[in-house]
C-alpha cells in the first residue's frame, strides 16, 4: 500500500496546484477587422499540385469577372504550421499574377509543402493530412488594385570575387501513396499517417522518378521512410543503382503498435535521366510485413528547363555559399527569348526576373538569400493547368466577431440545431455566442482548406480578441473520423475535421484531440512531439452527429438539460463503480482513492459505492456476472444520478468482463434525469471510426443515456487515469467566483494540473491527451442550488449538543431552508427527502477474481452503507419537521451518524442539499416496549392493477406497499433482515431493496418502486420479505408470465372536459401499466360518417393536448381512437366518444 499512499499524497499536493492553473496569454498576433470577404462576389478554386497555373480570359468571362480586374488571394494547400509563433497570413492575402493578355499565370500551392531545413541544407516534405487540394479565391471587386508580376531589381555584384555562378540545383521530389492507416489492421486506428499496402519479407518495391539532367559528378541522396512489423529484429535496405544501406527495424509483437520506425538513406551518383530507388525488406519470418510511407530523391541536376513549367531553387549554393559571397548569378540554359522567369519564394509577391540571353543561355543575378523560381515559355502557357472551379462563395466576415463566450463550428448540415442551441444558452445561461460552419473558417484562415489548426486560428483570435469577453468555451458539432481525407471506405464520416496525433504507430498515443483546438498559446501544440505541452485555455467539446436527426436529438437532449432540468434527488447522487480483479485489485482502490479525496468536496451529495468487489459473482453460461450490482446498477440509471463515474476494464462496445454496461443499454435506456458519465477506461469514446462506440450511443439516445461522456478514446493506462478522473471530479464540485463550474471548465483545468505539475507530467505520459469530452462543455450539470437544508433539532436540542440517538429511539428532526449566507428563506414550499445513515463501517473485498494481492495489501474499504431511515416531509414556508425511528438493526458501537438531505420547491423551481454529521449513533434504548407483528404489505408488478398470474413484460416493475405501527427495517445491519425480492426461489435471484424504499406521510408506511432484471418467457414466481424495526418480518408471494413483445395495459383514459367547448383545449390522460417505458402513442378522430379529422402522435409523455379549432373540430360528436406502444412491444387500442359543443 505505500504506492497507494504517495499517490494519495501526490494528489494532494495537486489540488493546492489546482488555482494556478490558468494562464494568461499575450496578444502576439494581429487580425484585420473585416475579411476580404465580407463584400463583393467571390469565387473559390482549387489545385491539386503546386506549381504555375493558369486562369485563362474565356474562364474567368465565363464566370463573370472581368480579367483585368480579377484579383486571386489566398495561400493554397499546405497543411498549416502548427507552431503559432511562426507566421501565417491573416484572412486572405492578394497574390500576385502575370497577365499576358489572354491569361493570368500565378504560382499555386498543392497539399504537398516543403520545408528548408537550415541544418541539412535540404528540403523536407509534409504532406497534407486533411486535404488533396490547396484552395484559391477570385474576384473582381473591391478597391485594392489587382496584384500583377512586377519585374525584379536585380542585384549588381561589386566585384566578381562576390560572385558565386550556379548551373546545377538539388531537386527536392517525393514519392508517397496513402492507402491505409497502420492501426486498422491489428487494432483500433488513429494518428493522422497513412501507408502504402505493405510487402513481405523478401519482397522488393521500386520506385523509379524522372530526372532529366542529372549531375554524374555530384552525390545525389535517396531517403525511404515506413514502418515494419515483425516479431524479430529485421532489415530494410534501400538502394540506387551501385550504391545501398541498410537500417534495423526493431520488433514489434503487440497489437498495440503497429510496427517500429524505420528510416534509410544513401547517397548516389547517376547521369541518366530517371533514377529507381530499390527497397528491399528483409525479414525471414512468415507475418512480417512492412509498410512504405515515402521516399523523398534530392538529386543533383544542371539548370536546363525542360518542357512545360520548370521548377528549381537555389537551396545548395545557399547552404554552402562562401561567407564573401554576396550574389549568385544563374546560368539558365535551353531557354529562348520568349521564355519567362519568376521568382515565386514568395509566391503572394512572385516577380518577373530579366535576364540576358547569351544563346540559349538565360544569365540572371539573385541575392543569396533562399529562393524559388519557376520558368516556363510564353507558348506553353496554354498548356498550363487551369485550377477547377468550386462555385461561387457567399460573403461571410467572421473576422468581425468579438466579445464570444461560446463558439460553436459545425457542418453546414446542423446550422439550424447549433442557432437552436446558441440561443438556449444565451436565454438560459446569458453567454454570448457565435454559430459559423467550419467551411467558413477554412476560407479565412486556412485559404479555404480543411485544417484543424484553421479552427484553432478562429478560436485564438476570439480569445485575443474582446473588451471583455474572451471565448471561453467551443463545441463540434459534427462526427468526426481519424481519415480526415477519406482515403479508405471504412473509415467512417468525416462530418466534422478532426486533430490527430502524428504519432500513427503506437495506439495510445494515435490519439484524436479535440483539446488542440483550444490550446491558445502560440507555441504550444507545434508538432506532434510537443501536444502533451498544451495549457488548456478554452473549454472543448464535440457532439458527433452524422445526420440531422442526431444532431437534432442531441440538441434537444442538451436544450432540455439546460432550460427545463427536472427536479428531484437524483440531482444529488453521484454513483463511483469500480471493476474487479488486477493486481492488488487495482481498479478498486483507485476508484477508491478518487472517493476518499473527493469526500469534502461531496460532502452535501449521496456518493455510492458500487464496488464489484463487494459483490458476489456468480457463473453463468455466457460468462462471469454480477446480477445483484448489475440490476442496482441499471435501476440508478433509471432513476438518475448526477454523475455516473466508473474505473476499470472498457472498450467501445462495453464495460467490465461481466457486462455491467453494454452498448444495447447505452442505446435503449430511458430517462428522464441524465447523468455526466466520466469513465476512466479504453477507448469507451473512440468516435473517430465507423463503428459506434459506447459512448455516443449514450449521446445519441433521444429518451435517456448521457448529458455528455468524458472518456478515452484509445487505450489508457490504468496507473495513470487515477489523475484525471481525480482532478476532473474535484473541479467539477469545485466553485468559480461562487458559481458552480461547466463542464468544459472541469476539464480543461483537470488537464491543466497535470500538464503544469513535471511529477504529474512525467507520471501521465501524455494518457490524458486520449481523454475527450464528448456533449456541450458550456452545460453547467444540474446540481441543486441556490440554498442548503439546515439542520436546526434534533430531539430539541442543537445537533452538537443532542443527546447520543439510538436503537429503537423516536427521534424528531427540525430543520429550514437558508441561503448561501445561511439566513433562512421563508418563501420555499415544497417537500424535503431525508437520509439517516449509521456510522461509517469498514467493507471488506472478495477478491472474486482471485488476483495476486502484495503482503501487506489492505483487502477493505471504508463506506457509510447502512441507511436507517429514508422519507420526506413538507416544507412550509422554508421549515420542516421529520419524525423516524431508529432500527433495532444498527452497529451499536459509537459514532458519528449523518443526516443527508434533498430539497425542492416546484413552483419557483428551485433546490436544495445539506447534510449534518454532529451527532452520535450507538447503543440501544433501555425499556423499550415490545412488537411481535410483522408489516402488512402489498405487491404488484407495473401496477395496482396486476392481478395474480398476469401477463407482463420481460423487464416488470416491482412495487411493494408496506406499513407498521413503528416502521419498516432498511438498515442491513442485521443479519437477513433486508427488504429482499427472490425471483423463482432461486438465490441468485435475490435482490436487496433497501435502497429502494422510501416512507409516505408518515415513516410508519413507505413504498418500494424496482425494475426487475430481464427474464425469460414463461411462469415465474417471486417472493418479497420485509421486516420492521423490531425485526419481525412479513412474506408475500405472487405468480406471473413474462410474454416478450406485450402490449401495454391501458388501464385508464381519461377525456377531459367532456364535452368540451369549441374554444378550449382538450386533454387525453393516458394510465398504463409500463411505468419503465417511454409511451409512443397515436390518437386518431373521426365524425360520425367515419372520416378522419385529426390524427397525432408522440414518444413520450401520458396526455394529448388538443386544440379543438385547429384540429376542425366543430361542434358535434365524434369517435377516437387512441393507440399505445412502447419500445419493441405490440399496440393496445382504446376507443372512446368525444362532444364538442
Amino acid at each position: 500500500m505505500t504506492l497507494k499512499r504517495n499517490i494519495l499524497l501526490l494528489i494532494l499536493a495537486c489540488t493546492v496546484y489546482l488555482a494556478y492553473c490558468q494562464n494568461d496569454v499575450a496578444t502576439d498576433h494581429g487580425y484585420v477587422t473585416n475579411s476580404v470577404l465580407s463584400n463583393g462576389k467571390w469565387f473559390k478554386i482549387r489545385v491539386s499540385e503546386s506549381g504555375l497555373h493558369q486562369l485563362p480570359y474565356s474562364t474567368l468571362r465565363g464566370m463573370g469577372l472581368d480579367p483585368t480586374k480579377t484579383r486571386i488571394y489566398g495561400f493554397g494547400g499546405a497543411m498549416l504550421q502548427q507552431n503559432f509563433s511562426l507566421f501565417k497570413y491573416d484572412d486572405l492575402p492578394q497574390i500576385a499574377a502575370y497577365d499576358n493578355g489572354n491569361a493570368l499565370i500565378f504560382y499555386a500551392q498543392g497539399p504537398v509543402g516543403w520545408d528548408y531545413n537550415a541544418s541539412t541544407g535540404r528540403f523536407v516534405h509534409t504532406q497534407n493530412p486533411y486535404s488533396f487540394y490547396g484552395y484559391y479565391f477570385l474576384t473582381d471587386e473591391g478597391q485594392e488594385a489587382p496584384a500583377r508580376a512586377a519585374e525584379a531589381e536585380m542585384p549588381q555584384p561589386e566585384g566578381e570575387q562576390f560572385v558565386t555562378k550556379v548551373n546545377t540545383f538539388v531537386d527536392h521530389i517525393v514519392y508517397e501513396k496513402d492507402e491505409l492507416n497502420v492501426l486498422a489492421i491489428a487494432s483500433p486506428p488513429g494518428g493522422r499517417e497513412f501507408y502504402e499496402q505493405a510487402i513481405r519479407g523478401g519482397e522488393n518495391k521500386a520506385v523509379t522518378f524522372d530526372v532529366p539532367y542529372a549531375v554524374d559528378s555530384l552525390e545525389g541522396m535517396a531517403i525511404a521512410d515506413g514502418i515494419g512489423k515483425n516479431d524479430e529484429y529485421a532489415n530494410i535496405s534501400l538502394s540506387v543503382l551501385d550504391k545501398s544501406n541498410q537500417s534495423t527495424i526493431a520488433k514489434s509483437s503487440s497489437n498495440l503498435v503497429a510496427g517500429s520506425a524505420a528510416r534509410v538513406s544513401v547517397k548516389y551518383k547517376s547521369s541518366g535521366s530517371t533514377v529507381t530507388a530499390n527497397i528491399n525488406y528483409l525479414y525471414s519470418g512468415s507475418e512480417g510485413r512492412f509498410f512504405l510511407n515515402w521516399v523523398e530523391l534530392h538529386p543533383h541536376r544542371f539548370l536546363k528547363k525542360t518542357s512545360g513549367a520548370f521548377n528549381f531553387n537555389n537551396s545548395y549554393h545557399h547552404f554552402h555559399r562562401r561567407l564573401t559571397t554576396t550574389t549568385f548569378r544563374y546560368f539558365l540554359s535551353g531557354v529562348g527569348s520568349n521564355t519567362l522567369v519568376f521568382d515565386v519564394t514568395t509566391p503572394q509577391q512572385m516577380c518577373r526576373v530579366p535576364y540576358t540571353l547569351h544563346g540559349d543561355t538565360a544569365v540572371f543575378t539573385g541575392n543569396t538569400a533562399l529562393h524559388s523560381y519557376s520558368v516556363v515559355n510564353s507558348n506553353e502557357i496554354a498548356q498550363l493547368p487551369v485550377p477547377q472551379n468550386m462555385g461561387k462563395v457567399e460573403n461571410q466576415n467572421l473576422h468581425a466577431l468579438h466579445d464570444i463566450e461560446l463558439l460553436i463550428v459545425t457542418n453546414k448540415m446542423f446550422l439550424s440545431q447549433a442557432y437552436q442551441l446558441a440561443q438556449a444558452h444565451e436565454q438560459y445561461d446569458g453567454l454570448s455566442t457565435a454559430v459559423v460552419t467550419d467551411e467558413e473558417i477554412y476560407n479565412e484562415f486556412s485559404s479555404g482548406n480543411p485544417d484543424a489548426s484553421a479552427i484553432r486560428w478562429m478560436c485564438k483570435m476570439l480569445y485575443e480578441k474582446h473588451s471583455g469577453k474572451p471565448l471561453r468555451y467551443l463545441l463540434l458539432i459534427g462526427d468526426g473520423s481519424y481519415d480526415n481525407r477519406q482515403i479508405t471506405t471504412t473509415a467512417g464520416n468525416n462530418t466534422l475535421i478532426t486533430y490527430q496525433s502524428a504519432n500513427s504507430t503506437y495506439e495510445p498515443m494515435a490519439y484524436t484531440m479535440d483539446d488542440y483546438f483550444g490550446i491558445m498559446s502560440s507555441i504550444d501544440g507545434s508538432n506532434g512531439a510537443t501536444d502533451s505541452m498544451g495549457i488548456l485555455h478554452i473549454g472543448v467539446g464535440r457532439l458527433p452527429a452524422n445526420t440531422v436527426q442526431e444532431a437534432q436529438q442531441m440538441v434537444n437532449k442538451t436544450i432540455d438539460y439546460i432550460a427545463n432540468g427536472k427536479l428531484g434527488d437524483w440531482r444529488n447522487n453521484i454513483i463511483f463503480l469500480a471493476d474487479d480483479g488486477d493486481l492488488n485489485l487495482m481498479h478498486t482502490w483507485q476508484a477508491d482513492s478518487v472517493a476518499t479525496q473527493l469526500k469534502p468536496d461531496v460532502a452535501d451529495f449521496y456518493m455510492q459505492k458500487m464496488y464489484l468487489e463487494a459483490y458476489q459473482q456468480e457463473i453463468y453460461a455466457a460468462g462471469e456476472r454480477y446480477p445483484i450490482a448489475k440490476n442496482k446498477l441499471d435501476n440508478l440509471f433509471k432513476n438518475g444520478m448526477l454523475i455516473f463515474n466508473y474505473t476499470g476494464h472498457g472498450s467501445t462496445l462495453a464495460i467490465t468482463n461481466e457486462n455491467m454496461l453494454v452498448h444495447t443499454e447505452a442505446r435503449d435506456m430511458t430517462s428522464d434525469n441524465l447523468a455526466l458519465w466520466v469513465l476512466a477506461t479504453c477507448s469507451f469514446s473512440h468516435y473517430d471510426r465507423r463503428d459506434v462506440s459506447i459512448a455516443e450511443y449514450a449521446l445519441l439516445n433521444p429518451q435517456g443515456g448521457a448529458i455528455a461522456v468524458f472518456s478515452a478514446t484509445r487505450t489508457v493506462f490504468a496507473s495513470q487515469n487515477m489523475f484525471l478522473n481525480y482532478f476532473f471530479m474535484h473541479n467539477l464540485f469545485t466553485k468559480i467566483n461562487g458559481e458552480w463550474p461547466r463542464i468544459g471548465d472541469a476539464v480543461r483545468l483537470a488537464k491543466n494540473t497535470i500538464t503544469e505539475n513535471e511529477k504529474l507530467r512525467g507520471y501521465d505520459a501524455g494518457n490524458r491527451l486520449a481523454y475527450s469530452l464528448l456533449g456541450d462543455p458550456a452545460v453547467r450539470l444540474q446540481y441543486p442550488e441556490p440554498y442548503k437544508v439546515v439542520t436546526e433539532l434534533i430531539n430539541g436540542n442543537k445537533p452538537a449538543e443532542t443527546d447520543t440517538i439510538k436503537a429503537l429511539q423516536e427521534v424528531e428532526i427540525k430543520g429550514f431552508i437558508a441561503d448561501a449566507d445561511s439566513i433562512p428563506v421563508n418563501d420555499f414550499n415544497g417537500e424535503v427527502k431525508v437520509q439517516m445513515f449509521d456510522k461509517e463501517a469498514t467493507v471488506k473485498m472478495l477478491n472474486n477474481d482471485g488476483a495476486k494481492l502484495d503482503n501487506n495489501f489492505v483487502d477493505t474499504f471504508i463506506d457509510r452503507n447502512s441507511t436507517l431511515f429514508k422519507g420526506k416531509a413538507k416544507v412550509v414556508n422554508g421549515q420542516f419537521t421529520i419524525n423516524m425511528m431508529v432500527p433495532k438493526d444498527i452497529h451499536y458501537n459509537y459514532g458519528t451518524g449523518k443526516l443527508l438531505y434533498y430539497a425542492s420547491d416546484t413552483t419557483n423551481y428551485v433546490d436544495a442539499n445539506g447534510y449534518e454529521e454532529r451527532f452520535i449513533i450507538g447503543g440501544s434504548m433501555k425499556n423499550a416496549y415490545d412488537d411481535n407483528q410483522g408489516p402488512q404489505i402489498d405487491i404488484y408488478l407495473n401496477s395496482t392493477a396486476f392481478r395474480n398470474g398476469d401477463k407482463v413484460n420481460n423487464a416488470p416493475v416491482f412495487l411493494a406497499f408496506m406499513n407498521d405501527p413503528n416502521g419498516i427495517n432498511t438498515a442491513g445491519s442485521g443479519i437477513g433482515h433486508d427488504l429482499m425480492l427472490t425471483i423463482d426461489n432461486d438465490i441468485k435471484q435475490s435482490y436487496n431493496l433497501n435502497d429502494y424504499y422510501i416512507t409516505g406521510d408518515s415513516y410508519k408506511e413507505g413504498t418500494v418502486t424496482y425494475l426487475m432484471p430481464q427474464l425469460a418467457d414463461g411462469k415465474h414466481s417471486l417472493t418479497f420479505r420485509s421486516w420492521d424495526l423490531f425485526n419481525n418480518s412479513t412474506t408475500k408471494s405472487l405468480d406471473f408470465v413474462v410474454q416478450t413483445g406485450i402490449a401495454p395495459r391501458l388501464i385508464n383514459v381519461n377525456v377531459y372536459p367532456n364535452p368540451v367547448l369549441h374554444g378550449q383545449t382538450l386533454h387525453i390522460a393516458v394510465t398504463h401499466d409500463r411505468p419503465d417505458a417511454p409511451l409512443h402513442t397515436t390518437l386518431t378522430i373521426y365524425d360520425l360518417q367515419g372520416r378522419k379529422i385529426y390524427a397525432g402522435s408522440q414518444n413520450s409523455g401520458n396526455t394529448f393536448n388538443i386544440d379543438i379549432p385547429t384540429a376542425t373540430m366543430t361542434p358535434g360528436a365524434y369517435i377516437y381512437r387512441l393507440e399505445a406502444s412502447t419500445i419493441n412491444s405490440g399496440t393496445s387500442s382504446q376507443y372512446g366518444k368525444i362532444i364538442v359543443k
